[in-house]
């Protein structure tokens, strides 16, 4: 072989390997950022997860208040269809109240939320 072409095919192996080792780093960095993109995922999955539990609770105990306080409407409801205005007006407060009541735990910034579809 000529010593041109020794030169020649000696750089092609030059540039391949200078190539494959570009290539190997550039393989080793994005598989550690996938590691880390997996991790962050896996975190946010975990968080939202959470999140959804707590808004679940949230409801049921929405739900549980308005039937503790459903004796309360009963009794309101009565005192509504009495010919005494004053016996009226406090029934009125007390289903202002138990809506009131109820309203302010739909309130919360876990459900403002969910409603806007925000992340935490």
């Amino acid at each position: 072989m000529s010593h041109e072409l020794l030169s020649f095919l000696a750089g092609l192996a030059a540039g391949a390997l200078a190539t494959g080792l570009v290539m190997a780093a550039f393989i080793t960095r994005e598989r550690r950022a996938a590691v880390t993109l997996r991790a962050q995922l896996a975190e946010a999955g975990s968080a939202q997860a959470r999140l959804a539990e707590l808004r679940a609770h949230l409801s049921g105990l929405r739900h549980d208040v308005r039937g503790i306080l459903s004796p309360a409407l009963l009794v309101a409801d009565k005192l509504l269809a009495h010919a005494e205005p004053g016996v009226r007006r406090a029934g009125e407060v007390m289903v202002r109240t138990v809506d009131r009541t109820t309203g302010r735990l739909g309130e919360t910034p876990l459900d403002q939320q969910g409603a806007n579809g925000a992340q935490p």
